[in-house]
């Protein structure tokens, strides 16, 4: 079940990698996200849900690192997926 830790949109700086055909790319972006807890297979995981505009290529992200609350959170994108609102949702088993 997960955890509302952000229950609004806040602002957040989201570093990401992703794959393209001439390696691996790392960008960075500001958005505004809504963050909650999860339990993914029994590993500490975090929710994002990513309201408009979105930032582009995040969608095809394989890690993200941010930081909230003081405290760096870096993590593997299990599930990324467009919501019926226009927002994005990515799933992130911490690491």
């Amino acid at each position: 079940m997960a955890a509302a830790i952000a229950p609004r949109p806040q602002p957040l700086e989201i570093a990401f990698t992703r794959d393209t055909l001439f390696g691996v790319s790392t960008q960075s972006v500001e958005c505004q996200v809504q963050l909650e807890a999860l339990n993914i297979a029994g590993k500490p995981g975090v929710q994002l849900q990513i309201t408009p505009p979105l930032p582009e290529r995040l969608d095809r992200a394989h890690t993200l690192v941010f930081t909230w609350r003081g405290h760096m959170c870096r993590g593997i994108v299990q599930s990324s997926r467009q919501c019926h609102d226009g927002s994005l949702q990515i799933r992130l088993e911490l690491q």
